[in-house]
């Protein structure tokens, strides 16, 4: 076996090890897990609540920016768009 094949067979050990699945032709997701969907929306809440309160306050531009982008990026995954 030379090394492409091997790299294709840890590839596809590692996307399984992950929970993907290979049906129709195309890899799949793994599905959702409740609790990690449940987690994530705890941390987006607190990550709200925290641009609540710094917005407006001096010396927060850098903190204030990176969260919006972290909850973007999550509000993107988790609902699509």
């Amino acid at each position: 076996m030379g090394l492409i094949d091997r790299q294709r067979v840890e590839a596809v050990r590692f996307l399984e090890a992950r929970g993907y699945t290979f049906e129709d032709g195309s890899w799949k997701p793994p599905a959702a897990d409740a609790q990690s969907v449940l987690a994530g929306d705890v941390i987006h809440d607190m990550m709200l609540r925290r641009v609540e309160a710094i917005t407006g306050r001096a010396g927060h531009e850098l903190e204030l920016e990176s969260l919006t982008v972290a909850i973007k990026a999550y509000e993107y995954v988790r609902w699509r768009g």
